[in-house]
């Protein structure tokens, strides 16, 4: 501007630097405007989360429970009914109005066959309407006729679960909401209620999480850690006479989990738990989270809701399910003029009849519909006014399922039915099913919405490009204002009064002094800063009135760049790193195969032990005919057979045993057999694998691992015990590790091995067998195998987590690795700034590599012979440390409900997502493998007659028939793979940056200002002082320029 004003220029010179000014302006505005783009239209970015979230910290699932056997027979017998009713295969005596009212009121719970079929339709027109749900409890089967069995943390919770209304008739829920905090209070009908459960909810809400330090208090609860030992089980039963294919031609038990505070929808998304079957649900919550500065920004900006911005009406807080819900209700009564009787409804509402159940299912398929039309033409219809968007925090619970047949009435019958008849006799007449539910890991990584670009960044990027394109800052605005409002005024003002500036007269000389040389020093300062508006407080030529008016801009100007570099600290200090992709993705000959270890059922040969023979005569105290081999055999055994038998009585009689032989020798010596006589096929890509399984020790006993690193890189082998290997490699050394990958010079066909693409051909297929004369019910209840994948550097603890292989079956498991790295910039940070540690940043006292998993089974040992005095077989000791006794058991499972409640006690006091009693972060580069698992029956003794009959002698044949028989195969679903990445967010360059714009956009400072400011603080002074002392004190006379004020 100086150049442009400047008379002295010439006017082309003038005229340049006008058309200089004129672009950059235009630049600055060009370029303001994206940042305002990006500002207005895109500020939020959903990422992963920099801070895992502990399993202990979330809430377990509500678990919904609808027995698809909902009629008890003593009550009614719908195929009859129905028969009577329609006059099928009559003639038939008439049903009565009760017996019409009953059969009304199931066929809205039965299939959609009795209801989309016009002949059936048309039958139920003009039956009187009779009371639905009063009905349906009546004729329902109770909790204690359901539900046998259920622990969850280690305690009894039968109780725990209550009746629940929902679409599919009565269920049973645990760890659901009450009516009271489900709903709003005066909305809803009193004829019914909706839930039955009595618990509110204490110390816990969806957005702040759990409130208080007390781990078991609150509802709804949590598990206090991962895996199955931390879970639900249960074993759910039906009578064999109220199973009818009917009305359900499904059976078994529908199950849903679902969030605490969402109504259970279970017609749309439940799990299928089969009579005289073990399924389990391994749990992975997806976990959505909202930052608080978002809480200022609307709704559709950031597109979800908080609780209080969206109210519902018979909901208390919203979800995105539960308002889903309520449309699908209101868009029904306005189709139907009714609704149906799950669904939540005020006081007059009409219930659908069973002869308008057709247009009740016709109204959920049509806002389906309407839900794809406002997508596709983004036309106005009944599903935009319902407004359904995510809630801002939320959580979901995906679930990997695995299920095997088992015959748990004859495990029954063997384990306590000698002991109490009356059992055995109430077996007969069940069907049993198993179900387990767990959380998969101890930690998750949750996603999170957060400011992409929030004000601060808005205005630090407006302060950069003004600065760089301009100079421009705050000041020079407020400054032209000046120049075009206050001064004019003021001079209009002296120019109306007649009062003609004077030019004062030079001033006297005065002695020299401190004080004088300090005035000149402010005074040169001010004028000759580079930071803007400092100048006009300086100056000798303004009014106090300007000064002053000088002096408020500076202060409040300084007071705004204090505020914003505070929240640029903050998110420097709190929030240096995102977990975000990696760009580029990885191949998957990258990456090892997964270490799979494959522990069968059947932990001993026949000829061994009779097992139901001598367990019966040592828990019956009548071992007198048993020798000392036997007994010690039972004892080593019974340390890996089902928990049954680690509490209670059991316990108390065991304590009359000592182990006098190596469990670990005795393992070996009855085990089933070596991996080559269990893996009769085995192909990795085109080569064979079956001898590149071995024996490992685990805590499931003897089981069989491929691809594990060597023991030696594994261990560390000076710390451990000698009194047994917990296995033995095929290989001495091998070429990968977590931090670095595979080495350069390594081959395609390397250790740990590796696949060359992706798909079925690349992977591994195996083929196993088991005779069946080892199939026994009593040890362990469950027949087949069970198969863990895990990192080949990672220990394997199979009863953590692992996928069932039931015989007769082919299992086909499509991998999807879950692989996280980290970029070298953060290698500076402390571990607990970046939530990850180096492997050589933690050493650990029996493992020689670090992860997450292999610090858990450590700091699970410490614990345990802290707490007992001994340890498991299964986990590394050093030398003289005792081996637990098979009475020690229980114990041990203590010392693990303990580690699991000390660990999240310590977080939730720290606030943390770990403990320092164990210390366990995750790695900073690590691998997990999570798999599409599909299952399918197979009969390969059947396939091998046909195709063999003429080929094969009859032995052989006959030798195949009586083995069990199994297949498994596993491969990369896709050939390449987006890595997760931890990243530097805001790094000391970001802050740098940041803090520049804003002290360049606010007052127009930069580094040589602060130069500046010290120069004139430190340096002038410091010469000030020393011409003082010269000048001999203040015997000086100091000549005052006089100043010319301009007019």
């Amino acid at each position: 501007m100086s150049y442009i004003g400047a008379r002295r220029r010439s006017l082309v010179e003038r005229l340049w630097w006008i058309a200089v000014f004129v672009l950059s302006i235009y630049g600055c505005a060009k370029l303001i405007e994206n940042v305002y783009d990006k500002w207005n239209n895109h500020p939020v970015i959903v990422t992963f989360d920099e801070q895992p979230l502990p399993a202990w910290s979330l809430p377990f699932p509500a678990v919904t429970i609808c027995p698809q056997a909902m009629i008890r027979s003593k009550f009614m017998n719908f195929t009859e009914d129905f028969y009577r009713f329609a006059n099928i295969s009559g003639p038939w005596d008439p049903l009565d109005q009760d017996e019409v009212d009953r059969l009304m009121a199931v066929l809205q719970i039965c299939d959609d066959f009795f209801h989309v079929k016009p002949k059936y339709r048309d039958m139920y027109q003009n039956v009187p309407p009779g009371n639905i749900v009063a009905i349906l409890k009546n004729l329902a089967p109770l909790i204690n006729q359901s539900i046998f069995t259920c622990r969850v943390n280690g305690v009894r919770c039968n109780e725990l679960f209550t009746d629940t209304l929902t679409d599919e008739g009565i269920c049973f829920t645990f760890n659901g909401f009450s009516s009271y905090d489900m709903f709003k209070d005066g909305v809803l009908h009193d004829e019914y209620s909706y839930l039955n459960e009595t618990k509110n909810v204490t110390n816990w809400n969806m957005e702040e999480g759990y409130l208080v330090e007390d781990l078991l208090r609150t509802h709804p609860i949590r598990a206090l850690g991962s895996g199955f030992a931390a879970g639900l089980t249960m074993r759910l039963m039906a009578s064999d006479s109220n199973i009818e294919e009917h009305c359900r031609e499904q059976q078994g038990f529908k199950v849903t989990i679902h969030a605490p505070n969402e109504y259970p929808q279970v017609s749309k998304k439940f799990a299928l738990v089969t009579h005289s079957h073990d399924v389990t649900l391994a749990v992975r919550p997806v976990i959505m989270q909202t930052s608080s500065e978002l809480k200022d920004y609307d709704p559709k900006r950031r597109n979800c809701y908080f609780h209080f911005e969206r109210q519902l009406k018979f909901f208390r807080f919203y979800t995105q399910a539960n308002c889903e819900v309520e449309c699908l209700t209101n868009f029904t009564l306005e189709l139907c003029g009714c609704v149906k009787f799950s669904m939540p409804r005020s006081p007059g509402t009409p219930l659908c009849q069973t002869s308008e159940i057709i247009c009740v299912i016709e109204a959920e398929f049509r806002m389906l519909q309407l839900s794809v039309q406002q997508g596709e033409d983004n036309l106005e219809s009944h599903v935009s006014s319902c407004d359904c968007i995510p809630s801002c925090v939320s959580i979901q619970y995906d679930t990997e399922i695995t299920q095997s047949k088992c015959d748990f009435k004859k495990t029954l019958d063997l384990r306590i039915g000698h002991a109490d008849p009356a059992i055995r006799k109430g077996l007969q007449s069940r069907q049993i099913s198993k179900l387990a539910i767990y959380f998969k890991e101890v930690q998750f990584i949750t996603s999170k919405r957060s400011e992409l670009f929030g004000m601060t960044d808005f205005i630090a990027n407006c302060g950069g490009i003004l600065g760089l394109c301009l100079g421009v800052s705050l000041f020079s605005i407020i400054e032209l204002l000046y120049y075009c409002l206050a001064r004019p005024m003021l001079l209009m003002r002296e120019s109306f009064n007649n009062k003609a500036k004077q030019v004062p007269l030079p001033k006297p000389s005065r002695p020299y002094s401190i004080r004088t040389g300090i005035r000149n020093i402010f005074a040169e300062y001010c004028s000759s800063s580079s930071i803007h508006g400092v100048t006009y407080i300086g100056s000798y030529e303004r009014t106090p009135w300007e000064r002053f008016w000088w002096i408020l801009m500076v202060g409040l100007s300084l007071y705004g760049c204090v505020a914003l570099i505070g929240n640029i600290y903050f998110k420097w200090e709190h929030k240096p790193v995102i977990l975000s992709f990696n760009e580029e993705p990885i191949s998957v000959w990258e990456i090892p195969f997964p270490a799979i270890t494959i522990c069968p059922e059947s932990k001993f040969r026949p000829e061994s032990i009779n097992f139901t023979l001598v367990s019966d005569q040592i828990f019956d105290l009548d071992d007198t005919e048993l020798n000392e081999d036997e007994i010690q055999t039972m004892l080593s055994l019974l340390q890996v057979c089902d928990r049954m038998y680690s509490h209670g009585r059991y316990q108390n009689i065991l304590k009359r045993y000592k182990l006098k032989q190596n469990v670990v020798d005795k393992l070996y010596e009855i085990c089933p057999g070596n991996s080559k006589d269990m893996i009769i096929q085995c192909r990795m890509s085109i080569y064979p694998c079956e001898g590149s399984f071995r024996e490992t020790v685990t805590d499931e006993g003897i089981c069989y691992t491929y691809n594990l690193i060597p023991e030696r890189e594994m261990f560390r082998k000076d710390h451990l015990h000698k009194d047994y290997e917990y296995y033995k490699s095929l290989h001495a050394h091998s070429n990968w590790s977590l931090d670095e990958g595979y080495k350069p010079n390594a081959a395609l066909r390397t250790f740990p091995s590796r696949v060359y693409g992706s798909g079925f051909e690349a992977g591994l297929y195996m083929q196993l067998r088991m005779p069946k004369t080892y199939d026994e019910y009593h040890c362990r209840e469950a027949l087949g195998f069970k198969v863990l994948l895990h990192s080949p550097a990672e220990f394997p603890v199979i009863s953590r987590k692992f996928i069932r292989l039931t015989y007769n079956h082919e299992v086909t498991m499509a991998l999807k690795p879950q692989i996280t790295s980290i970029s070298n910039s953060l290698r500076s940070y402390s571990p607990f700034r970046r939530q990850c540690f180096f492997s050589y940043e933690r050493k650990l006292e029996f493992f020689a590599v670090y992860n997450q998993a292999n610090c858990e089974l450590e700091c699970l040992t410490n614990q345990t012979l802290k707490l007992c005095g001994c340890v498991r077989f299964s986990m590394p000791y050093s030398t003289g440390t005792k081996i637990c006794e098979t009475s020690q058991l229980e114990c041990a499972i203590q010392a693990e409900n303990e580690i699991q409640l000390l660990v999240a006690t310590e977080g939730i006091q720290k606030n943390s997502s770990t403990s320092d009693h164990c210390l366990c972060l995750p790695a900073c580069n690590s691998i997990e493998y999570d798999s599409e698992l599909t299952q399918t029956k197979y009969d390969h003794a059947r396939s091998f007659q046909l195709r063999y009959r003429s080929q094969v002698p009859d032995d052989l044949l006959e030798k195949v028939v009586n083995n069990n028989f199994a297949k498994l195969a596993i491969y990369f679903k896709q050939a390449q793979y987006m890595a997760l990445k931890r990243s530097e967010l805001f790094g000391w360059t970001d802050f740098i940056a940041n803090c520049g714009g804003v002290l360049g956009l606010c007052m127009g400072v930069s580094l040589l200002s602060l130069a500046e400011l010290l120069y004139y603080c430190v340096v002038r002074p410091v010469l000030l002082i020393r011409e003082y002392s010269k000048r001999g004190g203040g015997n000086a006379i100091m000549d005052v320029q006089p100043t010319t004020l301009v007019g």
